[in-house]
């Protein structure tokens, strides 16, 4: 079990991991299963996730997913999806970070995976 710093700590370094142009599509890959894995059925983890930092971040990898493909976007929608689904506590100033604009441009997407898992997250959002 993690302290709340370590906790601190570890989050800020996958944000970043996931942030960052240097890392590349297949670590953003990995970077997202882990997450998946972490925050199904975990309610705490995805409360500790689903922040508007963490938000943020997502968004941008949907926005600028043609740096990782259509593969580092489904994943992140897919857990957009998941954090959703699972959260608990949601801050209000995640709807301020463009995640509703990115979904619904998701939707408009010609790949059809994509497609859904927009319209799965749109829909766990609301």
């Amino acid at each position: 079990s993690l302290t709340e710093q370590a906790l601190h700590v570890f989050v800020e370094k996958v944000l970043k991991a996931m942030d960052s142009k240097k890392t590349a599509a297949s670590q953003k890959t990995q970077i997202l299963h882990y997450l998946a894995s972490m925050c199904t059925n975990d309610t705490n983890i995805c409360n500790i996730f689903s922040t508007p930092d963490t938000i943020r971040v997502m968004v941008g990898l949907i926005k600028n997913g043609h740096r990782g493909g259509a593969m580092v976007r489904g994943l992140t929608l897919d857990l957009i999806g998941t954090l959703m689904r699972y959260t608990t506590v949601l801050d209000e100033e995640v709807l301020s970070t463009g995640i509703l604009e990115a979904l619904a441009d998701q939707i408009r997407d010609s790949d059809v995976r994509l497609k859904r898992a927009a319209a799965a997250a749109l829909g766990e959002l609301l």
